[in-house]
């Protein structure tokens, strides 16, 4: 009898742990750490980004890439800013985690002066944002 104990205590454990693994499953769920790991992504793209930006303007005495709309102008795709922030970039491809959307920019007026925006059009990244 007492070689039956150690399988059913093996077994008791077994069972523990599965109950404890699916239980953590159910709280966490597997979406929004989806959500969390593109937005992650996004950050990191819209930093890189900005460091473009700013190592471009930083070689050319000040001036911003062409691709950079007006102050208080619309907001542009960052698309139209990779032809000339490419040698900036390192060659990676920073494109928006879901396809339906994109990275924006825009060049605006703050408390603090004239301000970069960049900001994504995916719906669940509406208060990410980089400004500097």
């Amino acid at each position: 009898m007492n070689q039956h104990k150690p399988k059913v205590d093996l077994i008791v454990i077994g069972i523990i742990v599965l109950v404890l693994v699916l239980g953590v499953g159910l709280i966490v769920k597997p979406g929004d750490v989806f959500k969390e790991a593109e937005n992650i992504t996004r950050n990191s793209h819209m930093q890189l980004l900005m460091t473009a930006v700013y190592t471009y303007a930083a070689e050319h005495k000040g001036a911003f890439p062409d691709c950079l709309p007006g102050i208080n102008q619309p907001a542009k795709s960052m698309r139209n800013c990779y032809d000339e922030l490419q040698p900036y970039l390192l060659h990676l491809e920073l494109i928006e985690p879901d396809s339906r959307y994109s990275y924006m920019i825009e060049h605006i007026s703050g408390e603090r002066g004239e301000m970069i925006r960049i900001f994504s059009t995916a719906p669940q990244a509406k208060n990410l944002e980089v400004i500097r």
